[in-house]
């Protein structure tokens, strides 16, 4: 649903999912999510981490025809959003504590701290990894809008926190 791209940090997927949001490992594995838009609550066999993980592939897929060496070089991850639920229990594989982004961290006054938070991770992990961590530049950033723009419907936002410096 959403991907921010900054010049520090790198890129992150946001996948979103409305409504009450429950996840129980312990029922079969197509009926571990459930949705509850309204007072009832449905089963489903979507798994958001996977559709979450797929997105976020297919994205690093299209960014690699315009910059072959975009994973090698810069950190990126993927997060899901459920602004309507208050998430408690164990998380499913694939996903931690600072990728989830329950309706307590989607607030106005937290939301910036929890992309922030997560998108440290994704560059300590990264320069763990590769011992260095690239910067995208401007010509980077438009490279990641070439390979994007034909596929998803992509709207610039330059949005800048100066004590933080990230766009």
């Amino acid at each position: 649903d959403f991907i921010l791209i900054s010049k520090t940090y790198g890129l992150l997927l946001i996948e979103v999912k409305g409504g009450d949001v429950h996840y129980n490992p312990h029922n079969p594995e197509n009926q571990q999510w459930g949705y509850s838009p309204g007072a009832t609550t449905t089963l489903k066999s979507s798994d958001p981490v996977k559709q979450c993980v797929k997105n976020w592939s297919t994205v690093l897929d299209f960014i690699r025809k315009q910059i072959p060496t975009f994973s090698q070089l810069y950190a990126s991850g993927y997060a899901i959003a459920l602004p309507d639920s208050n998430f408690k229990g164990e998380l499913p594989i694939g996903l931690t504590e600072q990728m989830l982004f329950t309706h307590e961290k989607c607030q106005p006054d937290t939301i910036r701290d929890a992309i922030f938070t997560l998108f440290k991770s994704l560059k300590q992990k990264k320069e763990k990894e590769t011992k260095v961590v690239h910067q995208l530049t401007d010509l980077d950033i438009q490279n990641i809008f070439t390979a994007l723009t034909p596929v998803y419907q992509l709207i610039p936002i330059r949005y800048k926190i100066g004590y933080r410096d990230w766009e």
